[in-house]
């Protein structure tokens, strides 16, 4: 059986500044951009490469909703030492 890889997920410190460093920089574009409103304002983002519409990378910033507590805490240490 084969797959294909769709979605990559990249930690982000700063949503805003990682979409204007992918965009403006790599010149990716934006695919997805929503607020949700039942996931407490929860940001889903993605950019990808022009031409390539089957591959996402997701921008998102480690904590709520998605990841909590201690784990979201050691991801924001983890990407800050890149």
């Amino acid at each position: 059986m084969i797959r294909n890889l769709t979605h990559v997920t990249l930690w982000v410190h700063d949503q805003n500044e990682a979409l204007e460093f992918y965009t403006k920089k790599l010149g990716m574009e934006v695919r997805e951009d929503v607020s949700v409103a039942e996931m407490g304002g929860y940001r889903w983002l993605t950019v990808g490469l022009t031409g390539q519409p089957d591959v996402s990378f997701i921008l998102t910033v480690p904590g709520p909703p998605v990841i909590d507590g201690e784990m979201a805490k050691q991801l924001r240490d983890f990407i800050a030492q890149a």
